[in-house]
């Protein structure tokens, strides 16, 4: 049941409440939980470059990930480096690993 809805030009239109959907049609609620995965794995991602202590385990070890595979395309990359090394000293200290260099 749409209730006809008379907007500020004086004419009368059936539209309901909030935003109109994208792409012409609703998300389901397949896209819809996909998307808010999305957004929190952003939120993590950035929490976990800028304060490691913060951020989770599987987070972190996904962020070291990204950050050595990029190391292994660009060895230069600096940033990539630095936040490597955030998330090694992170882990190290979290569980207590003593760090073995080899001679």
């Amino acid at each position: 049941m749409e209730k006809a809805v008379q907007n500020a030009t004086g004419d009368e239109s059936k539209k309901g409440p909030g935003r109109p959907p994208k792409y012409g049609a609703p998300m389901t609620a397949a896209q819809r939980q996909r998307a808010y995965r999305e957004r929190v794995r952003r939120g993590s991602n950035r929490e976990a470059i800028s304060d490691p202590r913060l951020a989770s385990r599987p987070e972190l070890l996904r962020q070291l990930a990204v950050c050595l595979s990029s190391l292994d395309s660009d060895f230069d990359a600096l940033d990539e480096r630095w936040v490597a090394q955030r998330i090694l000293a992170e882990l190290t200290v979290r569980y207590e690993l003593e760090i073995v260099t080899r001679d």
